[in-house]
């Protein structure tokens, strides 16, 4: 069964591939930004993170970890 934070991880993430990978999404704390990016990024050939602190560095590297994300270069 589909959570509402599925469902609406889900969603932005095939808008934001629909929409060619540029844009500015507003997302709210919580929602699962990494993922929504995670998500998006199993089509891209190579991809650069760029991140303010450690503290953001270490929530995406946790997250490649528990999605078991297997894209190409991240």
């Amino acid at each position: 069964m589909k959570t509402k934070r599925d469902v609406i991880q889900n969603g932005l993430s095939k808008e934001i591939i629909d929409k060619g990978m540029f844009l500015i999404a507003y997302i709210a704390p919580r929602v699962g930004k990494c993922k929504i990016g995670l998500d998006c990024l199993n089509v891209k050939e190579s991809v650069v993170i760029a991140y303010p602190d450690k503290d953001i560095k270490d929530s995406w590297t946790n997250d490649v970890k528990k999605w078991k994300f297997k894209g190409k270069k991240l």
